[in-house]
């Protein structure tokens, strides 16, 4: 696992935040497996598919790397790895995780570190899950003793898999569950559009998120605006909804095929007013999902009231 820059569905409910809660006031981060509760103002600054890099102010305070291991866990393996992306002269020390900030990790294997650079004292652990055979690099750079009951607080909202048949991915203001099966492809965060691309049994699932939409909706419906990312016409429209559906069929079947394009295209777009947000889901492939599975997935995908 290299060095800087490169959901909880255990049989329980997400922890329920309410406004007269300090919960609320928490986000939630689900991204490929894992899931923890963070402070607002730690925003995402690096986003890959299995590393997360936030800041405060422009300051870091977190990175989290995480990977399957295949054959036996070691972490001082695990470690020496981490080493080698240190300037010269640096290398991981043991550190003793304090025992009640221990307690929220009694599943897993955990061996704590510290790094102590010229510019910076940081804490990390290496933690590892025997039941799904993942490690976790985590990595804090706030003061462990005076910030002790939010570590606690991080540490104990921390999970590396879902036991339940959905997976969470929630990080700025979306927020959507996808089958397990669902496989990150790529991702991009620009300002105003959000784009997730997934495959799910051979099927392309892409989740949308443009936002500000009283802007993009200003001189268009948005059957209109879809018409940018479908150039068709949707099969439904009204004022916040439209709906897309095609197949290929005839000679456009052939050329689908000649030019391995989808055979199937599927489309729908909402705007939240509230939010000011247009969200999407589009599905492509060879062969037509079933609705139902298209249904519920937007309905399990939400734009969240920003903090």
């Amino acid at each position: 696992m290299p060095g800087r820059h490169d959901e909880r569905r255990l049989g329980q409910p997400y922890p329920q935040m309410t406004q007269d809660s300090p919960a609320a006031y928490w986000q939630d981060i689900g991204w490929n497996s894992l899931f923890l509760q963070l402070p607002p103002s730690w925003q995402p600054a690096v986003i890959y598919p299995a590393y997360l890099y936030f800041e405060q102010d422009g300051q870091p305070v977190l990175e989290v790397k995480w990977q399957k291991i295949h054959g036996r866990f070691s972490a001082a393996k695990i470690l020496a790895q981490l080493g080698k992306s240190l300037e010269p002269g640096v290398e991981p020390e043991h550190w003793d995780l304090p025992e009640d900030l221990h307690s929220h990790l009694a599943s897993y294997t955990v061996t704590g570190f510290q790094l102590r650079q010229e510019h910076s004292h940081s804490h990390g652990l290496v933690i590892f899950c025997p039941a799904c055979n993942r490690v976790t690099l985590l990595q804090w750079y706030i003061d462990t003793i005076r910030e002790h009951h939010q570590l606690a607080r991080i540490l104990g909202s921390f999970r590396d898999h879902s036991e339940g048949s959905d997976r969470l991915w929630t990080i700025y203001d979306i927020r959507a569950h996808l089958p397990g099966e669902a496989e990150l492809q790529s991702h991009e965060f620009l300002p105003g559009r959000y784009t997730l691309c997934f495959d799910l049994k051979d099927t392309a699932i892409t989740l949308y998120r443009f936002k500000p939409a009283a802007v993009l909706l200003n001189r268009k419906n948005i059957g209109e605006f879809g018409r940018s990312l479908m150039d068709r016409q949707p099969l439904e429209e009204d004022k916040d909804r439209a709906f897309w559906q095609f197949k290929a069929e005839g000679m456009e079947l052939l050329l689908a095929k000649a030019r391995r394009n989808p055979v199937f295209q599927w489309m729908r777009l909402w705007h939240e007013p509230r939010h000011n947000v247009i969200l999407g889901i589009r599905a492509e492939g060879k062969r037509r999902m079933k609705s139902g599975i298209l249904d519920r997935l937007c309905a399990n995908y939400t734009s969240l009231e920003p903090h």
